[in-house]
């Protein structure tokens, strides 16, 4: 327990929001006006954000918490993700090497990894919830079982709600469905479970596609999409959303085109940025799976232009650092697949399948830090692994 209330009992003294996004803007509409609402492109866009952290930030700051409220439930969240790290941990080391070990040496790297860290301290960002959403819900994928129905309805309400807040966290639901449990409903006839299983992984989102259907009178998620796959092409940026020199990506549209999205509404710039990138697509047919492959190894690995939108903070030193270690990462994480362990290989998967799903959109750094705790316990296993084998032909 000490490796998770002491770290985070030392991180509400570094509180300090300097970066606010926007979810923190849309929580101030909602206490001003009412209504879920960005405004863009010289209007409101209502659905230009997933719901759940605005929805938070605004139950924060109208209990008169602020900025600095929000700081400390990103450290609750980050005390959480230190939790299920160490459960998934216990779990997946379970009859191995150091299986005593390895949890407390997981949790105690994600509890002091100083890049989780800034996200929780410094920026009024839906990070931390997002890793939360996704280390818990890869923790019950690994452990539910159709035998525990109240295990499988949190694992479909949990997926509900992550899906609505990132979907791309819904990936760590694979390890269930790969390992065969699900198969159970059919097996055991049990129909109703399966049912309710799967409303609730499909009403959050429902109930969000409804909403902006009344709005818009489309169907759509996210009016950011559109503009998320134009983004996920260009040469320019690496497939993100930023030019080496800091610049947005809009700067890569002409006068007439900017013109254009500050008169039309959200569905109008979405479909505007849609038809762009079918167009580019058209034009150069290999493009969408060379940027793929790009946005694959940055996701993995790093960006040409890493830390660029983050000033005078990610100095050189600290780019090398974080290169070196993902680089240990990524070899010693895939290198967990020679152990042959099923529960190990369903997890990795379920990383790659999310590296892939990012990947169709755009890749920022931020969204491989959101699996390192993953790795960080496949990498540990390995080396323990190797250790452990060592010392038992040393011992031989």
């Amino acid at each position: 327990m000490i490796i998770i209330i002491l770290p985070a009992i030392l991180k509400l003294f570094f509180l300090d929001p300097a970066r606010l996004f926007e979810p923190h803007v849309i929580a101030l509409e909602m206490i001003d006006s009412g209504e879920f609402r960005y405004w863009m492109n010289g209007g409101y866009n209502f659905n230009y954000q997933f719901p759940i952290y605005p929805t938070i930030l605004y139950l924060i700051y109208s209990a008169g918490l602020g900025p600095f409220g929000a700081l400390v439930f990103n450290v609750l969240l980050g005390a959480g993700s230190t939790f299920f790290t160490y459960r998934i941990a216990q779990s997946l080391s379970k009859g191995g090497f150091f299986a005593n070990t390895i949890p407390l040496l997981a949790a105690l790297a994600v509890s002091i990894h100083p890049f989780f860290a800034y996200y929780q301290v410094k920026m009024v960002h839906p990070f931390a919830l997002d890793m939360f959403f996704l280390l818990w819900l890869l923790c019950l994928s690994i452990n539910a079982s159709i035998a525990d129905r109240k295990s499988i309805f949190l694992l479909g309400l949990l997926g509900g709600l992550a899906l609505l807040n990132r979907p791309t966290t819904v990936m760590a639901i694979l390890p269930f469905l790969l390992r065969g449990e699900w198969l159970a409903f059919f097996r055991s006839r049990n129909v109703g479970t399966l049912i309710m299983f799967t409303m609730l992984l499909l009403i959050p989102v429902s109930g969000w596609l409804i909403r902006n259907y009344q709005i818009y009178e489309q169907v759509t998620l996210n009016s950011s999409i559109g503009q998320n796959l134009w983004i996920g092409i260009q040469e320019e940026t690496e497939g993100t959303a930023q030019l080496p020199d800091g610049n947005s990506y809009m700067t890569l549209l002409n006068d007439d085109e900017r013109d254009y999205l500050d008169r039309v509404g959200p569905m109008q710039e979405s479909s505007f940025f849609t038809e762009k990138f079918k167009s580019e697509l058209s034009q150069d047919p290999s493009l969408w799976f060379e940027m793929m492959v790009l946005k694959f190894k940055n996701f993995w690995f790093f960006r040409s232009s890493l830390g660029v939108d983050h000033g005078d903070l990610v100095t050189r030193p600290v780019r090398i650092v974080h290169r070196v270690s993902s680089f240990l990462l990524f070899v010693f994480a895939f290198s967990s697949f020679l152990l042959r362990k099923k529960q190990i290989n369903y997890v990795m998967l379920s990383v790659i399948a999310l590296s892939l799903f990012q990947a169709v959109f755009y890749v920022e750094t931020r969204h491989k830090l959101l699996v390192d705790p993953i790795l960080i316990i496949c990498s540990l296993i390995f080396i323990a692994h190797v250790i452990g084998k060592n010392k038992e032909h040393l011992e031989a």
